[in-house]
């Protein structure tokens, strides 16, 4: 998911659907918006016991409730560019405002995926070996989206978000 900007019900809402389809991670690829937003998706993934990880956007940089968030809540804030490897997949997690580093990312071939956010429109894209998967947004956009990404097949399910 991406791009909350503060809606929590869109943000609980994708990440119950999550659960009810047996994903075992959930990533957030930024602007988040509030501290808020991270407090209710705590309490929905604690009974689930499956971890978040979210990098901050641009409206985040310099929201010190959403960068300190405790990592003892089960979301991991990681930096500007996550690096994560899940099910043996090696995963960067970019905003996508920061050009160059999603640049970066992207031609280094160190990563098997590369999830990214800020332009709030859900795209996919296979280059030079990395899947780029951009799950749309939870907010400000005509129709709020996500994806769930089945990171053994490369199989990407968009999905629209009601509310």
């Amino acid at each position: 998911m991406s791009d909350s900007h503060g809606h929590i019900s869109r943000t609980v809402a994708v990440a119950e659907y999550m659960i009810r389809s047996g994903t075992r991670a959930i990533i957030h690829c930024g602007d988040i918006g509030t501290e808020n937003v991270l407090l209710e998706l705590a309490v929905v993934i604690d009974r689930a016991h499956i971890p978040v990880y979210a990098v901050p956007g641009n409206v985040d940089l310099y929201n010190a409730s959403v960068l300190g968030f405790p990592p003892e809540s089960g979301i991991q804030m990681m930096g500007r560019i996550g690096e994560l490897v899940l099910g043996g997949h090696s995963i960067a997690v970019v905003h996508g405002d920061d050009v160059l580093a999603f640049r970066r990312a992207v031609s280094g071939g160190k990563y098997e995926f590369i999830f990214t956010g800020h332009t709030h429109a859900r795209d996919e894209l296979r280059t030079a070996g990395t899947h780029i998967i951009n799950p749309g947004a939870l907010n400000n956009t005509h129709q709020p989206s996500a994806a769930i990404v089945d990171i053994d097949t490369g199989e990407v399910s968009f999905f629209d978000v009601k509310g």
